[in-house]
């Protein structure tokens, strides 16, 4: 199963109950579906995971993205491509190095299914978040992930991946950046922030369920799949 934002529930509801790997990646209608065809980072990543052997596959930036919002209602979601920019690339936050399994996704979501049968963190999870519209103003943002503190999910977590978050507009001075650092104190593993998924084009596909090697430092952040989502015959 593939999708992202609130398809978040049924992702991780399988990951946790059955233990399937599962895709946080591109929906059909917004990202295949996109005028005039699927953003090429978008297709090759995410056919990358889904059907070759992605052990060992480091996981990129996209060169470009965009959120601009092109509304289907109107004809001018089908008569041009939405306008890119450059990618400034994702930012260290927290130099370190951890391994562990993938596991994630919007973040509002993810607090939703706190405290029910469907949410079970692994042991030594890389948590990957990502939040858009309100609940990525950082005051909430720094709200949620204390949530996940004092339930104890974060005592399994040992590194944190954030997306482009979009509408994370700094609030009296705070940055996504400083909230989430300060949220997250004491946590011995890496921040990474800045990366291509969530609510941005053109964006990966993340395995839950996949274990990952995360290697931040001075020079830079790697992300490299440590084992293939699917079983090829």
């Amino acid at each position: 199963m593939i999708g992202y934002s609130d398809v978040t529930a049924l992702l991780i509801a399988l990951t946790s109950a059955k233990g399937w790997i599962t895709f946080y990646g591109p929906a059909l209608m917004s990202q295949i579906g996109e005028y005039p065809g699927p953003q090429p980072f978008t297709l090759a990543q995410m056919l990358r995971v889904l059907c070759e052997d992605c052990s060992g596959l480091a996981l990129p930036d996209a060169t470009e993205r965009t959120n601009q919002f092109l509304d289907w209602g109107k004809d001018e979601a089908y008569q041009r491509a939405r306008d890119m920019q450059p990618n400034p690339g994702r930012e260290v936050w927290r130099s370190r190095a951890a391994q562990g399994v993938l596991f994630g996704g919007n973040l509002e979501t993810l607090n939703f299914l706190v405290g029910t049968p469907w949410l079970a963190v692994p042991d030594d999870t890389i948590l990957y978040i990502e939040a858009t519209e309100a609940e990525a103003h950082p005051a909430r943002f720094h709200r949620a992930l204390t949530h996940f503190r004092q339930c104890g999910l974060l005592d399994r977590v040992r590194g944190v991946l954030v997306g482009h978050s979009p509408d994370a507009k700094p609030i009296a001075g705070e940055s996504l950046r400083t909230v989430v650092c300060d949220a997250l104190e004491g946590l011995n593993g890496p921040i990474i922030g800045e990366l291509s998924f969530g609510h941005v084009d053109p964006m990966l596909t993340l395995p839950n369920g996949c274990r990952i090697n995360v290697d931040a430092n001075d020079e830079g952040a790697q992300l490299t799949l440590i084992e293939s989502a699917v079983s090829l015959i």
